[in-house]
């Protein structure tokens, strides 16, 4: 705002400039020397950036010629300084045009980083909400899969008993197995000498009777025999 007012407070020092050359007109020299004791008044009354110094009037006037020269001299040296002052306040509007354009790319962006953050903080406020939604999911899997462990090793325990209760019991029937072996050996030994008594009396009996005919023995049903029907149920 500052920079402002004094645009605006150059700007009238220099409406005021031009005005006052407007109003200048060349006149009889006696017009001219108080326009040249007036003017410095007038332009010392102005804010300007830099001033010239002002002229005094000797106690002798000079001559019109003189007066007129110095006078132009004076226009001259003001005219240089309007143009040094114009050209400030020009470089200086340029500047406050350049800042404010500067000010302006700068807010956009500021804008358009803003958006950019707002957006990202949507994405991760989802992202978080999926990691807690997967979080729930994965502590509910493990759960599950500890519950499923659990369940496996009370099978696998069951298993290991019941496989030892299998390898007892193949124990005991191994052992019923020989003893029922040894059973089945011990009748079959039984039935052969059983055939071999028999045999010996069939002998014997042709030996007293040698008109009779001979009399085969008995066929024993092999379902009476103990010794084949342990040898069938082995």
């Amino acid at each position: 705002m500052a920079k402002r007012k004094q645009r605006k407070n150059d700007a009238k020092v220099s409406a005021g400039t031009q005005k006052n050359r407007r109003k200048t007109k060349p006149k009889p020299q006696k017009a001219e020397v108080a326009d040249a004791v007036t003017e410095p008044v007038a332009e010392a009354a102005q804010p300007a950036v830099a001033q010239p110094e002002p002229i005094t009037l000797p106690d002798s006037l000079p001559n019109a010629a003189t007066l007129l020269d110095e006078l132009q001299q004076r226009c001259e040296s003001l005219r240089q300084w309007q143009r040094q002052a114009n050209e400030d306040v020009q470089s200086r509007l340029d500047t406050i045009k350049q800042r404010e354009a500067d000010l302006d790319e700068a807010t956009r962006q500021m804008e358009l980083d803003r958006t950019h953050l707002d957006l990202d903080r949507d994405s991760l406020k989802r992202a978080l909400m999926m990691f807690e939604k997967e979080k729930g999911q994965v502590e509910q899997t493990q759960q599950a899969l500890e519950a499923a462990r659990q369940q496996l090793e009370r099978s696998h325990a069951e298993l290991n008993d019941q496989k030892q209760e299998l390898v007892d019991l193949r124990c005991e029937m191994d052992a019923e197995w020989a003893s029922l072996a040894r059973v089945r050996r011990a009748h079959e030994s039984l039935a052969a000498a059983l055939d071999t008594d028999r045999a010996r009396v069939q002998e014997l009996r042709l030996a007293d009777s040698p008109g009779e005919l001979p009399v085969e023995p008995p066929q024993q049903d092999s379902d009476d025999s103990p010794g084949l029907s342990l040898t069938q149920a082995a």
